[in-house]
């Protein structure tokens, strides 16, 4: 277990305790450490709840528990680490909701919630979340439909949303992400057409659409993507020809 003891080190500014075998819970004393900029508990065997004292460590930049057996909800509290530049609560047990509280963030580059049974649909609220590069909620049991209001994160790099139970169409929207890599929305329960406005994505790199209920024809205009490397489109009910431009 991860010793309460270490709660003592007031001046701590980096613990990181990842990659072992630690079991148990994580110590809500751990928020005695207020100088705490980093904490890597990620890849170990640590169980129960996200104790909600770690809202206290408001100079917290990076919160890493990935990898381990936490389960209950994700604390709206986290709300308050206003310095955070990396959450990463992804592959774990994590249910409920996710809080809204967490577009208070604005200065996260890094949200990955994924490999948590959690549900519901993604906060239109996180459109505020402007910095961020990477949001990772693929592998969970999130549903509703992918709110066009992401496409106000104009920096995002990486939107991986794979695995879930969206429904609805594929915003249109989303064509304001100038900046991104990657797409991944397969294996959803996605209808309607595919955009022709995605074309405006011209860094991207992979589109992963396949294992959804997309229809009509693939766009011509997805042929200008001259960066693209990988494109899925498999297990749909696509109609028509394939453009000989691809």
């Amino acid at each position: 277990t991860i010793p309460p003891q270490l709660s003592n080190l007031t001046g701590l500014q980096h613990l990181a305790l990842y990659n072992n075998s630690l079991s148990g819970a994580v110590p809500p004393h751990l928020s005695n450490l207020t100088e705490l900029k980093d904490l890597a508990l990620d890849a170990n065997s640590l169980s129960g709840t996200i104790p909600p004292q770690l809202s206290n460590l408001t100079g917290l930049q990076h919160l890493a528990l990935y990898n381990n057996s936490l389960s209950g909800a994700v604390p709206p509290h986290l709300s308050n680490l206003t310095e955070l530049k990396d959450l990463a609560l992804d592959a774990n047990s994590l249910s409920g909701t996710i809080p809204p509280q967490l577009s208070d963030l604005t200065g996260l580059k890094s949200l990955a919630l994924d490999t948590n049974p959690l549900s519901g649909t993604i906060p239109p609220q996180f459109s505020n979340l402007v910095g961020l590069k990477l949001f990772s909620m693929y592998y969970s049991s999130l549903s509703g439909t992918i709110p066009s209001e992401l496409s106000n994160l104009t920096g995002l790099d990486s939107l991986w949303l794979f695995r879930n139970s969206f429904s609805g169409t594929i915003p249109p929207q989303l064509s304001s992400l100038m900046g991104l890599n990657d797409l991944w929305l397969f294996r959803n329960r996605l209808s309607g057409t595919i955009p022709s406005q995605l074309s405006d994505l011209t860094n991207l790199r992979s589109l992963f659409l396949s294992q959804n209920s997309l229809s009509g024809t693939v766009p011509s205009q997805l042929s200008t993507l001259a960066k693209l490397v990988s494109v899925l489109l498999s297990q749909n009910s696509l109609a028509g020809t394939i453009p000989s431009q691809l």
